[in-house]
């Protein structure tokens, strides 16, 4: 069999005469094939993808159908990998063609943001270019958002090389397909993980209400962001959750503690279980009127909604205002709304406060808050639901939650200490962690 092959590859299992039995593989050319286009010709009808690949590691890849095709090379390589899977032995032919090839950019750098976004920065675009892309040294080929300076594309550990300098070619393609000459620019990636942006929930416990004819309790703060870098996180996090509220008492905190930085979300005021004014918390707890016409206040909400107050008292039935919510103040027996989130995937309302009401009304409960005489739900920071009197069941306040989502082009966090429950809710592009009890800290 007739073999010509341009330049001959250098490696002892080839030779110029033809390729041996499973002759797949990545070889060294004599000779380094420079910038330009090439014809690559068989003497099969087979079809494959031969791959030239520059000393760095950058791959420019060509189809072959019918025996012939072309690959356009930014830069000089100095191998050729012949895929498996095909019958051997056959001759394989590389002649470079004459063509006019867009013109490298006249300068070039690059900048690695958050959630790996690097940006490209270049001088004059070559006329012609139809598309930009970056070419890394682990072989992958990553379009840019436009062939306008100040583009963008998306790196991550797994198409770049952590804590080392980086040779990335910046190079266009025309209307053809065909690349220009490319401009090889260095840049130093970060260790592993690079920047990418956190989001958070930190959300307080709810108040709780007492038995028989309380208040509604008012809803715990919410804290939230979806701008936090891991470069202000740093190696690792702390997170409490705070429980679900005992009887009669307010709600307590939930913190999430990076760096030198603590969120901290505090729980939501307790319903009265006597006449008065309602208590003060994150979010008001309601008044309560009982035995008497005196109309009482909700409780003040100090990062949140206030609560309501008693509405229609008489000194026959008690009359409870709802507590006041994370997103709202609470009107009359009807509660606060609380504040909805996306974090998990699935928009949730959280921390929204108990409703409350008089003997057989009820006031509404608000968005994310609980019906009267009814135990909030864990994990929500809602307020407890006003006592309806109905047997005089202390009702609790709902437990907090603490919410972290990042992209999932980033690794999964390194340690979860047993100490903390968690659950991994499904949100496409994120990995999601949801910490619903305990306290710890968690290794990136």
């Amino acid at each position: 069999m007739a073999i010509n092959v341009f330049p001959i590859p250098s490696s002892a299992a080839v030779t110029p005469t033809g390729w041996t039995a499973g002759v797949a593989g990545t070889f060294d050319l004599s000779s380094t094939l420079a910038a330009g286009t090439y014809l690559i010709k068989t003497d099969t009808t087979q079809t494959m993808t031969i791959t030239l690949k520059s000393a760095a590691g950058h791959n420019f890849t060509g189809t072959i159908r019918g025996g012939s095709g072309f690959i356009s090379l930014p830069i000089a390589v100095t191998q050729i990998t012949i895929p498996g899977s095909l019958t051997y032995p056959f001759g394989i032919e590389i002649t470079p063609i004459s063509v006019i090839q867009l013109a490298a950019p006249t300068s070039g750098a690059l900048s690695l943001g958050t959630s790996g976004v690097m940006t490209g920065t270049w001088g004059t675009v070559p006329t012609g270019a139809v598309s930009a892309h970056l070419l890394t040294t682990t072989g992958a080929i990553l379009d840019f958002s436009s062939t306008t300076s100040g583009a963008t594309v998306t790196v991550t550990e797994a198409n770049t090389t952590p804590n080392a300098v980086n040779n990335f070619i910046i190079a266009f393609k025309n209307s053809s397909g065909a690349y220009g000459t490319g401009a090889v620019v260095s840049y130093t990636m970060p260790a592993t993980p690079y920047p990418f942006n956190y989001e958070y929930l930190v959300v307080g416990a709810g108040g709780a209400s007492g038995g028989t004819f309380a208040s509604g309790g008012g809803g715990g703060a919410v804290k939230t962001s979806t701008t936090l870098s891991n470069t202000a996180i740093g190696a690792s996090f702390t997170v409490n959750v705070a429980a679900q509220t005992a009887t009669n008492t307010d709600g307590s905190s939930s913190t999430f503690t990076y760096a030198s930085t603590t969120i901290t979300a505090t729980g939501g005021a307790r319903g009265r279980t006597d006449a008065g004014d309602g208590f003060s918390g994150a979010s008001g707890g309601g008044g309560y009127s009982v035995g008497n016409s005196t109309v009482y206040n909700g409780g003040t909400g100090t990062d949140g909604g206030n609560g309501g107050n008693t509405p229609s008292p008489n000194p026959t039935y008690g009359s409870s205002g709802g507590g006041g919510g994370a997103g709202g103040n609470a009107s009359g027996w009807s509660s606060g709304n609380g504040v909805a989130s996306s974090i998990t995937g699935t928009s949730t309302y959280y921390a929204g406060g108990g409703a409350g009401g008089q003997y057989t009304s009820s006031g509404s409960a608000g968005l994310g808050g609980t019906s009267r005489g009814t135990v909030a739900s864990s994990n929500t920071g809602a307020g407890a639901g006003a006592g309806s009197g109905s047997g005089g069941t202390p009702l609790t306040g709902g437990s907090g939650v603490v919410i972290i989502a990042y992209p999932d082009s980033a690794p999964a966090l390194t340690t979860i200490p047993g100490t903390l429950t968690y659950t991994q809710p499904s949100r496409a592009g994120y990995r999601v962690y949801r910490f619903t009890a305990g306290s710890g800290t968690v290794t990136i």
